[in-house]
């Protein structure tokens, strides 16, 4: 099961690479629905094994927390920048989601 979670972990960001290296439209197509559907195999076969913890030692826990919450900062600055009312209204409830999920589901 640790190869499923490792693969979703790491396989947005090798697809991430391979879209921000090779500028070729054709094959960041390829490349997004690609790991798309892989990323969307893989998740069932997480969900078909049932419940299951992933626990990470040391202090990670709390850099990607803070990571989370600043990549949607960042997505919000983008949302005001271009001025969407759609980026804004998604990335506002996804950290609202997120600050009560952080906040009052997760235990410390």
């Amino acid at each position: 099961m640790s190869n499923i979670v490792y693969l979703l972990i790491v396989l947005p960001i090798i697809a991430a690479m391979i879209c921000f290296l090779i500028r070729v439209d054709l094959v960041r197509a390829i490349t997004v629905t690609a790991t798309g559907a892989v990323l969307s195999v893989t998740s069932l076969v997480l969900l078909g094994h049932g419940d299951f913890t992933c626990h990470v030692a040391g202090g990670w826990e709390t850099l990607v927390t803070v990571l989370d919450f600043a990549l949607l900062a960042l997505v919000l600055f983008f949302g005001f920048k271009l001025n969407n009312r759609i980026i804004k209204s998604l990335t506002i409830f996804q950290l609202l989601l997120l600050a009560f999920f952080e906040l009052f589901i997760l235990e410390h």
